[in-house]
């Protein structure tokens, strides 16, 4: 049974095992779209697949080509990039033979090559997402009065984190605010006060600015999203434009002084500091009362508040006059301030203040009611207080006073009997009127009645009264001495030669007045009084007068005087 062929078949079984693998053990990419790279060993004559799959990365065909194509294939795979400020994530991705071909082996080495792959790589993924934190609005307005304005920051996208950025600028001093991790709202409002304590500012303008301390890569301060026509704003310009109303008036409504005060002021008060000087128009009303020389001034007139944490007060400083006249009635007047600014400052109003837990209310006034008081005493009495009438005739009392008076007085003289009775004289009681805006009184006449009975000398009193506060009566009593005329008659006296006699009575008390013609000159004196011993004194004489002695050629003239008997 020996047989042999001229040829023979030859099956060649491949025995050769292809290697494929992760090139690198571990890699580092960053979120979005990513490859790791798949190495095979050698040439192959087929085609062949294998999967990968892991962490985020579904199972997957990986397709080697045949031939001598490139022994390296690229794997394409996503991580999800939604979330900024992540942590690095790490998964494993691990290749596996579906097929279970003995000649494919899954990760391994030729040394003789220096070729390794790996059955498995980690990866790592790097998040550079970058969060855009800014202000919502480039700039903002605000009304001080608010007292806390709120400005809005807002985050481009989801943080896995939490961060913290700082807000600062004019008078806000350097302040967090925090932005949560997760899906919580991208917006957050940043809050801070308003000094409202300065009146009649002008707009005030300042920046706030955002800043990251932590320098962190990952934060941006200020940028836009071009795709969503979202802007974030590094800063923002903050207006504060103040709406305090400065309250001011006069600290009393009414006051009163005296016709004699001379200079007086009032005081005029703000109730805030203000950041500017403002000027009031100071006005006054026409007076009632003092309808003959008022004492009340025209007052037109300002007065100016300064800036700043200056005196809160001024003073309004104006003068009465004194018109000395008496028994006036209150001068009553009103005194007005008045402002063109009225958006920003009040005149006249109250004001309430929390100080704790107590509530102070403060109010000015817009007017003021000023009473000017007369304090003029006047003294109105009898002058003389002692008179003398011959029996018959009628005796003229006057009264008078110190001052001129606003008021027409009536004041009731009283007749009183002393030694002389009813009989004798006119009984009171009379009026004595005294006109207003005079000092002087119309006279009384008072008649005495003759009996041509002797009798000597009589009196009878008077009494002057009348109750006005402000009117002072004295002296407010006289005498009237009545002279008996049976008795005293010092009868007729002759003319001087080359003169004349006037006689106002030959009774007691009456008077004989002397004068003498052109050319002479009387020599003693010219009044006699009829008196109980007779007219006094001694009748006087006419002297005639020389003319002035001419002038003499060479020489001059001297003289004693013009009278007789007087030498040239």
């Amino acid at each position: 049974d020996f047989i042999v062929f001229n040829q023979t078949e030859v099956t060649v079984l491949d025995d050769d095992v292809v290697i494929v693998g992760f090139s690198g053990q571990a890699n580092t990419v960053n979120e979005g779209s990513s490859a790791v790279t798949l190495s095979r060993s050698t040439v192959v004559a087929r085609a062949f697949t294998i999967q990968v799959q892991g962490g985020p990365v579904p199972l997957t065909d990986v397709t080697f080509g045949a031939g001598p194509v490139f022994p390296s294939v690229s794997f394409p795979f996503d991580v999800d990039d939604d979330i900024a400020l992540e942590d690095p994530e790490m998964f494993f991705l691990e290749i596996t033979d579906p097929s279970n071909d003995p000649q494919i082996q899954i990760g391994g080495s030729i040394l003789a090559f220096d070729f390794i792959v790996f059955n498995q790589t980690e990866v790592t993924v790097l998040d550079d997402d970058v969060v855009i934190v800014g202000f919502q609005a480039p700039n903002s307005t605000f009304l001080e009065e608010v007292i806390t304005a709120t400005v809005v920051l807002i985050r481009s996208s989801v943080a896995a984190r939490p961060y913290t950025v700082q807000v600062q600028g004019g008078p806000v001093p350097p302040t967090s605010v925090f932005f949560g991790a997760g899906t919580v709202s991208p917006f957050v409002d940043f809050s801070f006060d308003i000094e409202d304590d300065i009146a009649l500012e002008d707009p005030e303008v300042f920046f706030l600015e955002i800043i990251d301390p932590s320098n962190d890569p990952q934060i941006q301060i200020g940028g836009s999203l071009d795709e969503f026509g979202v802007t974030f704003y590094n800063r923002t310009e903050i207006t504060v434009i103040d709406t305090d109303v400065v309250l001011v008036g006069f600290e009393l409504d009414n006051v009163t002084f005296s016709e004699d005060d001379g200079t007086v002021s009032l005081t005029v008060t703000r109730l805030m500091t203000v950041a500017q000087p403002f000027t009031l128009e100071v006005t006054s009303s026409p007076s009632s009362g003092g309808m003959f020389a008022p004492s009340a001034p025209d007052i037109f007139t300002t007065v100016t508040f300064g800036a700043g944490p200056v005196a809160p007060s001024v003073q309004l400083t104006f003068e009465i006059e004194d018109d000395l006249i008496a028994l006036e009635s209150p001068e009553i007047f009103t005194i007005l301030l008045n402002t063109s600014d009225t958006k920003r400052i009040r005149v006249g109003g109250i004001r309430t203040v929390i100080v704790g837990t107590t509530i102070e209310v403060f109010a000015v006034f817009r007017a003021v009611s000023v009473t000017i008081e007369d304090n003029e005493v006047a003294t109105y009495g009898f002058e003389p207080t002692e008179y003398r009438v011959a029996e018959g005739s009628a005796v003229e009392v006057r009264v008078v006073g110190t001052h001129v008076t606003a008021q027409t007085l009536l004041f009731t003289m009283d007749t009183i009997a002393g030694t002389a009775d009813a009989n004798d004289f006119q009984q009171g009681p009379f009026g004595v009127l005294c006109l207003q805006n005079t000092s002087e009184c119309q006279p009384v006449q008072i008649d005495t009645f003759s009996d041509l009975e002797v009798e000597g000398n009589e009196t009878f009193d008077l009494r002057l009264t009348l109750e006005i506060p402000g009117l002072i009566v004295s002296p407010a009593a006289a005498v009237v001495t009545i002279d008996d005329a049976t008795v005293f008659d010092c009868g007729t006296l002759p003319p001087p030669a080359n003169g004349e006699i006037a006689l106002s009575g030959t009774t007691l008390g009456s008077t004989a007045t002397y004068t003498c013609n052109t050319g002479f000159t009387l020599e003693g004196s010219d009044t006699r009084v009829c008196l109980e011993s007779g007219w006094n004194g001694t009748e006087p004489r006419c002297a005639a007068l020389c003319p002035d002695p001419v002038d003499i050629v060479n020489g001059m003239v001297t003289f004693t005087g013009n009278s007789v008997g007087d030498t040239a």
